[in-house]
C-alpha cells in the first residue's frame, strides 16, 4: 500500500511540475499554445484532437517532457481503443 502511495504522489508531483507553467519551459509560445489546445481538447474527452496536439508540441521541441507526458496520458486514458483508432501506433509499441 505505501508503494502505491508514493507511486501516486511521485506522479502527482511530476505532473502538477509539468503543467504549471509551459509558456515558461522556454520552448516558445507556439508550443505553449499546443499544450493549452492538447489540454482542452482532453477535457472534452476528445482524445485523438489532444494527441494530436501534444504530437506537434513533441515536435516543436522534441526533448521537452511535458507533451510526452501528456501524450502517454492521453493513451492511457483511451485505453484498449488505442490499436482500433491508432493503427500506425500500435505496431512501434509492440
Amino acid at each position: 500500500m505505501n508503494r502505491i502511495l508514493f507511486s501516486f504522489f511521485t506522479l502527482l508531483i511530476v505532473t502538477s511540475a509539468a503543467t504549471a507553467h509551459p509558456a515558461q519551459s522556454g520552448w516558445g509560445e507556439e508550443f505553449a499554445v499546443e499544450i493549452a489546445h492538447g489540454d482542452s481538447h482532453l477535457v472534452a474527452l476528445e482524445y485523438a484532437r489532444a494527441l494530436e496536439s501534444y504530437e506537434r508540441a513533441a515536435k516543436l521541441a522534441p526533448h521537452a517532457a511535458i507533451p510526452h507526458l501528456k501524450s502517454a496520458n492521453v493513451l492511457y486514458k483511451w485505453g484498449n481503443a488505442v490499436p482500433a483508432r491508432r493503427s500506425d501506433l500500435w505496431p512501434v509499441a509492440v
